[in-house]
């Protein structure tokens, strides 16, 4: 019994002294590393943070200090950029002017699309049905919460791809209208039979963007929704990025009717009687090009239709270029006007879609091929002073500045410079 006892009392104090020892090195070890923990709790982890801080508002203060040195920023939003041209009495250039269709005053946001499919009150997590009564259409959208309307942009566009065997595209601005157009059936029923019409045509191949776009601004106007309200839902819906990477989103299916007659008339380019190109000729579909399309936002519309004449400019240029066919007369002094508004049109375009290298380099070499370059210098500036900018980069020298150092004196350097940069590069 004795010894039971001995076992029972060497156990507890062997556990006792193992506890003793174990709280004796976790005190030791508590007091070397607390004020290692101190030093990362107190120092590094607000070190961090405040990194974290300076990194997110990193362009307000890096513009701060640069304020402090003077330092000057410019930023400015081009406006476009129309050659006015008078008209001819030409047939041919009359009957391409009625061909082109006049874009409806949409702004920047015209290129829409379509899209359609019932939208039911199941579609909705909450029931909606009546909120039309009570708010206008921008407030009903902002209503909605983004769950909501991605569901109705995935089961719609879902159920009409099977439905017609059809993932058409809208491209990324046709998608906004899109959905816009699905929210629209759903706050005004009385415009669901016209939209559910346009859709059918584009999902069945029968219409392009523009089409489907311009049939869209029919419904608005004869709809309960003005059509001020309607351009603010899509700069609303513009914000959100689900709606640019949706399958709806992608080139669009068919190329739209006004694209097409534009393109056929664009392309037949006329010489004169001693086999030159007329660039008069060209010049009045520039200025056609400007008023219907860039005046009216159609910037992607309006590039489409400038690409082809610029490339025809440029290969005439180089056959006579490289065949040595070019001198220094009245007839090239006139061309290269004609092809430097071509070139400043073309960087209108690009920087409102968001092509900023490209507008710099076209509204640049806009500038150095012309015969009146000082006439050219102010609206270049412009542009490429918002290419290099608007993300928020500061610019201590003004564009036109670095231009006038650029710009070649002879016209036979312009030659050689519009040679070596479009032809050679």
């Amino acid at each position: 019994m004795n010894k039971y006892f001995k076992s029972i009392g060497l156990v507890v104090g062997g556990i006792a002294v193992l506890y003793i020892v174990l709280k004796l090195i976790l005190f030791i070890l508590e007091l070397i590393f607390r004020g290692v923990i101190a030093v990362f709790t107190s120092g590094v982890i607000y070190l961090v943070i405040l990194s974290i801080i300076i990194y997110i508002f990193r362009n307000p203060i890096i513009r701060f200090f640069k304020s402090i040195n003077g330092e000057q920023r410019y930023i400015r939003k081009p406006k476009p950029y129309v050659v006015y041209v008078p008209p001819s009495k030409d047939d041919q250039s009359s009957n391409f002017k009625n061909n082109i269709t006049q874009s409806k005053s949409i702004g920047e946001e015209k290129l829409a699309q379509r899209t359609d499919k019932k939208v039911s009150g199941e579609d909705f997590k909450r029931d909606r049905e009546n909120s039309g009564a009570q708010l206008d259409f921008i407030n009903y959208v902002k209503l909605l919460s983004f769950q909501e309307t991605t569901y109705i942009l995935d089961t719609n566009y879902k159920d009409l791809s099977n439905k017609y065997q059809n993932e058409a595209g809208f491209g990324e601005n046709g998608a906004i209208e899109f959905v816009a157009s699905l929210l629209l059936m759903k706050y005004d029923p009385s415009t669901r039979y016209d939209i559910k019409k346009g859709i059918e045509m584009v999902f069945t191949n029968s219409w392009g963007a523009i089409d489907f776009s311009d049939h869209l601004d029919m419904v608005v106007h004869k709809s309960k929704v003005p059509y001020s309200m309607w351009s603010e839902v899509y700069r609303y819906l513009k914000n959100l990025t689900y709606i640019q990477s949706h399958p709806c989103a992608k080139n669009a299916t068919k190329i739209s009717e006004k694209y097409m007659e534009v393109s056929e008339q664009i392309l037949t380019i006329r010489y004169t009687s001693n086999g030159l190109l007329d660039y008069t000729d060209i010049s009045q579909k520039i200025n056609i090009i400007c008023l219907h399309m860039i005046n009216q936002g159609d910037y992607d519309l309006a590039k489409k239709g400038l690409e082809p004449l610029f490339f025809q400019m440029i290969e005439f240029f180089r056959e006579c270029y490289k065949n040595r066919l070019f001198s220094n007369n009245q007839y090239w002094f006139s061309y290269f006007e004609v092809l430097s508004d071509l070139l400043m049109n073309l960087a209108v375009c690009e920087v409102n879609l968001g092509h900023d290298g490209a507008c710099v380099n076209h509204a640049s070499l806009s500038v150095k091929i012309s015969n009146n370059p000082n006439g050219k210098m102010d609206k270049a500036g412009e542009l490429i002073l918002y290419a290099l900018t608007h993300k928020g980069n500061a610019m201590l020298i003004h564009p036109k500045d670095l231009l006038k150092e650029q710009i070649p004196h002879l016209f036979s350097e312009k030659a050689k410079l519009l040679y070596d940069t479009v032809i050679l590069n």
